[in-house]
């Protein structure tokens, strides 16, 4: 197991995090995408995060290592 790499983590906040919240921290997006109503996904490739925006749920921060 240790020579395992993490390829990938998600991350739930506590906090409810507004989109104006989230532009503040990460700054403008590369691409967003709209999953469904209420749904967006945010990506950050220079980052490697993409994050979940859901209007009815808290947002997830995805980070990847591709």
């Amino acid at each position: 197991m240790f020579g395992l790499t993490i390829s990938e983590l998600t991350f739930i906040p506590s906090a409810d995090l507004s989109a104006d919240t989230l532009l503040g921290l990460f700054k403008k997006t590369a691409r967003v995408e709209l999953v469904e109503p209420g749904v967006e996904y945010w990506y950050y490739p220079s980052k490697g995060l993409r994050i979940i925006v859901n209007v009815a749920r808290k947002e997830m921060l995805e980070f990847y290592n591709f």
